[in-house]
């Protein structure tokens, strides 16, 4: 299973806002990020990281997560790297800091080529805990640039009220309902090699004039 992001995007304001809506209604937030946020030169590689923030005190505990996210744009699925994360600090695990973690990765890459990746993951260290934690990782996949324009990235669920579980792998629903952020990331040329020799040209004919 592939670790935590390499470049992890810092969580404390997603924490600190988790933190601040707890014990009221706000959502609880699932975001997808690019990771830098670009733009990217066609040919690039780049992470895409799921994440979870805003759970709180008056919401279940839970133990599984599914929902899928939808690309769009000049952007191909690179194959195999679709994980549900391992280590950090896992938004599952919360509830099991101390125990031995078991997380099932139940992602899916059946549908990328119609641009849909499922993320899917379980918590079954414990049958009778799940997580209570207000915000933290959850996984990511990477995606290759392969022409000039946007790619838009799209969490979603046509069943917001199963997207989590409980320990009994029932679906619950957060006080304040589901919301689901995703971002835009921008794919821009390859350097043209003739035009930056034809730019070299120019400078060294200028320089060469100069000196004459």
């Amino acid at each position: 299973m592939r670790p935590l992001f390499s470049k992890i995007v810092p969580f404390s304001a997603a924490i600190a806002v988790a933190f601040a809506s707890m014990g009221t209604s706000s959502a609880v937030t699932i975001m997808a990020v690019a990771n830098p946020a670009g733009p990217f030169m066609v040919g690039e590689q780049f992470d895409i990281e799921l994440s979870v923030s805003g759970w709180n005190a008056a919401d279940p505990e839970v133990d599984a997560v599914d929902f899928r996210v939808d690309f769009t744009g000049p952007a191909d699925f690179v194959g195999g790297s679709g994980f549900a994360t391992d280590t950090g600090i896992e938004f599952l695990a919360l509830a099991n800091q101390g125990a031995t973690y078991n997380l099932t990765d139940d992602t899916d890459e059946s549908f990328v080529n119609v641009g849909r990746f499922l993320f899917g993951a379980f918590d079954d260290t414990d049958a009778t805990a799940g997580s209570v934690g207000p915000a933290g990782d959850l996984g990511g996949f990477t995606l290759e640039a392969n022409a000039e324009g946007m790619v838009t990235i799209t969490p979603n669920s046509p069943t917001p009220d199963l997207v989590f579980s409980d320990p009994g792998l029932f679906g619950i629903t957060p006080t304040g309902g589901v919301t689901f952020v995703g971002t835009t990331v921008t794919i821009i040329p390859e350097p043209s090699t003739f035009g930056l020799l034809g730019l070299a040209g120019v400078l060294l004919f200028a320089r060469r004039r100069r000196l004459a």
